[in-house]
């Protein structure tokens, strides 16, 4: 959709049309010229007619269809379906609401974007011009050779078609090759033999009498109104009364101009564009244009595809376009002038470019010598008879003398005459590079030979002198205090003083020479070389080059324009550095800076000059040699493109397959790359169009992709997405507002939220189970582990009962057996007594471990009663203060994971009863839904450092029992210090390992008393 903005910017163009048109005061070959050739493949057949829509893309008739042209590509216009052929496309006329008017062999056709309305639609009927009037109404003349058609007028209104013929007083009609409606609105048509005027039903023809027997062939070809409001009439036949006409006053005579005879050229049409001046398309002769009395001509030889001009069109931005019957050119303004040495000033070669002290600038090269005029674009020779002789140098001194050099002469001018400077002995001072003058006024010249010579010139005397031989020097330039300058053919800067040399080196090295050497009025030093520009003052060098924004690094002249620009002519163009910016890098040499470039594009075409390339006219103009011809550019007068170039979306291709365009696209699921055509419509320069785009909903920012016209974009997920992009055309006028694409691609069940969400829930399902599954495993492998250990302490107590308890008993009993042989009073049977007794209580105490051993499950004792048990027995041995705390509801264990613990429990008491030397011992037993924890805790001298780190004590195995129990219940065995003495055991097993899944009494405090 055309942006709002840009409306208004077109509208104030034709508004101020001077604005935006070729300027007249430029000859046709000094345009920019471009060509489409048919036989190069463009198009496929000549071109009829051509239009330029609202949307800025050109529409273009021909033979074989319409086309459309964005300034890339042309695209053939493909007709609705079901509709017949257009045939040989002829007219065409945009209407103010933006539909296409089209004009064929089968009649008229309107198109509005979405439907083809057809009018006097049969074949035979051509339809060679369209017009349209102030109310919208469109008048075409439906001519016929066939002598089958009687309407000689038609208006189309509101899709009503009214037409006029014989019958409104109207002569026969046949095929009118132009029509046009004049200011009063009067309507003019160009016959075979005449032309034919109609207002308000009052018909008048006006007969050519050359004509008149021209009936249906080629006559009148071509119509436009002058600026003094006469009719300029264009006829196909060459003659007297023939060819360029003026009527006026219903007389005819022919359009003469000096050099311009309007009768000695075939018309095929005429044009007047913004300017008001006259473009004449001829038959043969390519095109003509007359413009207040001067005539300029521009035909094949000067680039135009062919000479056999068809119409003539002037675009939206100025840029005339041409329809010969080879191809289409485009003829465009530019920014840069040029003075080709073919045409005006004529030379073999420029070769230097000057302008002196008293501002006449002058112009030398191989056979000529030229001054400019003020003012002007007049060129004046200054020297004869030097042909074939190369302008080496051209200078200006302080006191008004000319010195130029010719070949290897060094030569004063005046008034025409050469008077030649000589050697001491007699000879020609040789090639003469360069020339200055110092704060004295002595003249000095470097003349090449075998090596370079400083010479030093007499200007009374005319003779020179060796003032410092074997100098590598391709500059001089003149101290404002005392001596010369030098820029050296190795790319380096020397002051020369008194027969001293100081250098200054430049930081950038260069291997090439110094192409400029200037010295400023305030005495600031430039010289210009393949490091870019450098800058000496107070002693310094700085260099201005590529790494602060240079597009190339190769300087060879520069100069200033009259507000303090600096102008660059360089490699690969010619640069501007407005004053500001030059300001910014004098106060920071490391800041990049901002530019415009001037290249091919904007008619700077670059071929770098032997000597003195640029200079300044009196009048501000700059000028730039190129050796082919002199470029001018006036910093004044630039012409800029203001008009933002229109932004179209043109096509969307997903996974490869193109889709129409719409408002709010929605592309088949699971598609995954995207290509997005896109153009910005500006025929002035397309190649420095610059476009910006990005995908919202994908982008983070905007992609600068230059003259590119495609966007890609691949792997992209589900969503909506909009498509933005604008673009500056080539004078860095943005079109802001661009064009926009919003589609979305739908997901597949698959990828939804809700599928997502359920693959989520899901997989915390199979991870809960696989965590339970995981969980039972776990458990029924302690499980397993436990039941192992029952079996073998069943087999232990039974081998225990059967051959230790058994064998031990029968040892007590033969004991007693002895003691019964020894006396009541003998100590022997005393001690053996007591022994027995010992052994009696070791047999009690085994026969109650065995019995424990083989306790069943469902009969062991509580813990809190295994462990009261516990410390009662360590309590025997260690009068120590023992207290036991269980919290929580009490649950019953699992008896194996019960067995352990209180194993786990008895070696930590033990080892604090017999080792910690406390005076207060803790156990605390804590039931939890999520575990069961075990605390002992003494207040002794603690376990050795190395001990906690090493987890064990040398030689020692009852924490490593500790760890291996833990272990084998996978709970967390934690050993610490207690603060501030003693030692903490910790033992936390999960609920699922410990419980057995029984509740038992409440919770309940015990203390175990001293």
């Amino acid at each position: 959709m055309l942006s709002a903005a840009w409306t208004c910017l077109l509208a104030f163009a034709m508004l101020c049309p001077h604005a935006l048109a070729l300027n007249p005061e430029w000859n046709i070959y000094q345009f920019g010229h471009r060509a489409w050739k048919i036989d190069d493949g463009y198009l496929g057949s000549r071109i009829n007619a051509l239009a330029q829509d609202k949307d800025g893309y050109l529409w273009i008739g021909t033979a074989n269809g319409l086309f459309r042209f964005d300034g890339v590509r042309f695209t053939q216009w493909n007709l609705p379906e079901d509709s017949p052929s257009l045939g040989l496309v002829l007219s065409l006329l945009v209407d103010r609401d933006g539909s296409l008017w089209i004009g064929s062999d089968h009649g008229l056709s309107h198109w509005d974007h979405s439907r083809l309305t057809r009018y006097k639609d049969r074949p035979g009927i051509f339809v060679y011009s369209i017009v349209q009037e102030e109310s919208g109404a469109v008048w075409f003349a439906p001519g016929s050779f066939a002598d089958n058609e009687m309407d000689t007028f038609c208006r189309v209104a509101n899709e009503g078609m009214t037409c006029f013929g014989e019958k409104d007083g109207l002569p026969p009609s046949t095929p009118s090759f132009n029509f046009l409606r004049d200011a009063s609105g009067a309507l003019w048509m160009a016959r075979s033999d005449s032309i034919l005027t109609w207002r308000e039903g009052d018909a008048k023809v006006y007969d050519l009498k050359q004509l008149r027997n021209n009936a249906n062939q080629g006559g009148v070809a071509g119509l436009a109104v002058d600026t003094d409001g006469s009719l300029l009439v264009g006829v196909s036949k060459k003659g007297p009364g023939l060819g360029l006409q003026r009527f006026r006053n219903g007389q005819f005579s022919t359009v003469t101009a000096p050099g311009f005879d309007g009768s000695r050229h075939r018309i095929s049409s005429l044009f007047v564009d913004q300017h008001r001046a006259l473009w004449i398309c001829t038959m043969d002769e390519g095109i003509y244009r007359l413009y207040q009395g001067h005539v300029d001509h521009f035909d094949h030889l000067e680039g135009l595809s062919a000479d056999f001009v068809r119409t003539i069109f002037e675009d939206h931005e100025g840029s005339i376009w041409i329809a010969t019957s080879e191809g289409l050119d485009q003829l465009r303004d530019l920014g840069v002038q040029s003075f080709s040495r073919t045409v005006y000033p004529k030379a073999n070669e420029f070769d230097n470019l000057v302008t002196l002290p008293d501002g006449r600038m002058w112009i030398g090269g191989e056979g000529a010598l030229y001054t400019l005029e003020k003012d002007s674009n007049q060129f004046v020779s200054q020297a004869e008879g030097i042909q074939g002789k190369q302008v080496t140098t051209i200078f200006g001194d302080r006191a008004g003398r000319v010195w130029v050099g010719l070949d290897n002469t060094l030569n004063l001018f005046n008034n025409g005459r050469f008077t030649p400077v000589k050697m001491s002995d007699g000879h020609p001072v040789g090639f003469i590079v360069s020339m200055a003058e110092d704060a004295t006024g002595s003249l000095f010249a470097i003349t090449t030979g075998l090596s370079r010579t400083l010479l030093s010139i007499d200007a009374k005397t005319l003779r020179a002198s060796a003032a410092l031989p074997a100098l590598d020097a391709s500059k001089i330039a003149g101290d404002l205090r005392e001596g010369l300058w030098i820029g050296t053919n190795t790319g380096g800067i020397q002051h020369l003083s008194a027969g001293k040399i100081t250098n200054y080196p430049i930081a950038s090295q260069s291997s090439t020479r110094i192409a400029q050497l200037t010295v400023t009025p305030g005495g600031e030093v430039l010289a210009a070389g393949d490091f870019g520009v450098a800058f000496l003052h107070d002693g310094a060098v700085h260099v201005l080059g590529t790494a602060n924004g240079l597009p190339c690094s190769y300087v060879n002249s520069f100069l200033f324009d009259a507000a303090g620009n600096l102008w660059l002519y360089m490699a690969c163009g010619l640069a501007e550095l407005s004053a500001a910016e030059l300001g910014r890098w004098r106060d920071s040499n490391h800041v990049e800076l901002s530019l415009r470039l001037f290249d091919s594009s904007d008619g700077f075409k670059v071929s770098l000059p032997p000597f003195e390339g640029a200079a300044r006219s009196a009048d501000g103009r700059l000028w730039f040699n190129n050796q082919q011809a002199l470029l001018m550019v006036d910093p004044e007068h630039i012409h800029v493109n203001s008009i933002p170039p229109p932004v179209h979306i043109q096509a969307i291709r997903a996974d490869f397959r193109e889709h129409a365009l719409a408002e709010n696209m929605k592309l088949p699921p699971l598609t995954r790359d995207i290509e997005i055509d896109h153009a910005a419509l500006s025929f002035i320069a397309p190649e420095k169009i610059r476009s910006r785009y990005r995908l919202a909903g994908f982008d983070q920012q905007w992609h600068d992709v230059g003259s590119r016209r495609q966007a890609v974009y691949m792997n992209l997920k589900p969503g909506t997405y909009s498509f933005q992009v604008i673009a500056a055309n080539n004078d860095g006028v943005w079109n802001l507002q661009g064009d926009t694409l919003r589609f979305t691609i739908p997901p597949k069940f698959y990828q939804t939220d809700w599928f997502l969400a359920c693959l989520v829930l899901a997989g915390l399902v199979m991870i809960y189970i696989a965590f339970i599954v995981r969980l039972r495993i776990s458990t029924r492998l302690v499980e397993g582990r436990m039941n192992e250990r029952l079996l073998e302490r069943d087999r232990i107590a039974r081998e225990l009962h059967d051959i230790l308890l058994q064998g031990f008993q029968g040892i007590v009993l033969r004991l007693h057996g002895t003691a019964r042989l020894l006396p009541d009073s003998n100590p022997a049977r005393i001690s053996l007594e007591h022994t027995m007794d010992r052994a009696d209580q070791i047999l009690i105490d085994g026969r109650r471990s065995l019995l424990q051993l083989r306790s069943s499950p469902n009969t062991a004792p509580a813990i809190e009663e295994q462990l009261r048990q516990i410390v009662a027995d360590l309590r025997q041995q260690n009068e120590i203060p023992c207290e036991i705390q269980i919290r929580g509801q009490e649950r019953a264990l699992k008896p194996a994971v019960q067995e352990e613990l209180v194993a786990m429990v008895r070696e930590s008491l033990t080892n604090a009863f017999r080792h910690s030397r406390a005076t207060e011992i803790l156990v605390g037993l804590n039931f939890s839904a999520a575990r069961v924890t075990v605390l002992c805790r003494d207040n002794g001298v603690g376990l050795p450092s190395a001990v906690l780190k090493a987890g064990a004590a040398e030689g020692h195995w009852g924490l490593v029992g500790l760890r291996e129990r833990a272990q084998n219940l996978r709970a967390m065995l934690v050993l610490r210090d207690n603060e501030p003495h003693g030692t903490v055991v910790e033992i936390v097993i999960r609920a699922r390992v410990a419980y057995a899944g029984q509740r038992v009494a409440a919770a309940k405090t015990a203390d175990v008393e001293a």
